[in-house]
């Protein structure tokens, strides 16, 4: 006699399932916050949950967004301001890691090298100093703050 196939699928197929379902919800998220956000006017994405579904289809804000977006080498955006702020970072002597976009909208990693602890705390003031000077030249406001915006990706420090 041979066993009759189950209806069911075995734990070990569910849980490899479930993996899967969760590794391809965190790969799409910011896709999805992308896609959402440009429905969304400034106000909007500063008022709601990042993810939230806009209140209505905002034709023009997705229009902006999307007219106005950075592609490859043709990004101008920001591109000033950080290049003033590697300039001064040489200038001052400030080594600098790594510096690239996160989650949030205008939110940006910028790690330092590491080393000793006094050093790298002198250098770290001396940055957050730096950044708020060249971005006041360049309009901005630089925001060093964990969470400076309610229903938006937080940010913080780690050292």
């Amino acid at each position: 006699m041979t066993a009759k196939p189950s209806v069911f699928p075995s734990v070990g197929r569910l849980l490899v399932y479930g993996v899967l379902a969760l590794a391809t919800a965190f790969f799409l998220l910011p896709l999805y916050a992308m896609l959402v956000t440009s429905f969304k006017d400034a106000e909007e994405i500063r008022s709601t949950s990042l993810l939230a579904l806009p209140g209505s289809l905002n034709w023009s804000a997705w229009g902006t967004a999307w007219s106005t977006a950075c592609t490859g080498v043709d990004c101008n955006g920001l591109r000033p301001f950080f290049e003033e702020v590697y300039r001064c970072m040489a200038a001052l002597g400030l080594p600098r890691d790594t510096f690239m976009h996160e989650m949030g909208v205008s939110q940006f990693e910028i790690n330092l090298l590491h080393g000793d602890p006094l050093r790298i705390a002198d250098q770290t003031f001396l940055f957050k100093h730096l950044l708020r000077e060249v971005g006041l030249k360049h309009g901005l406001a630089v925001v060093c703050m964990a969470k400076p915006l309610p229903h938006t990706p937080g940010s913080s420090m780690h050292i």
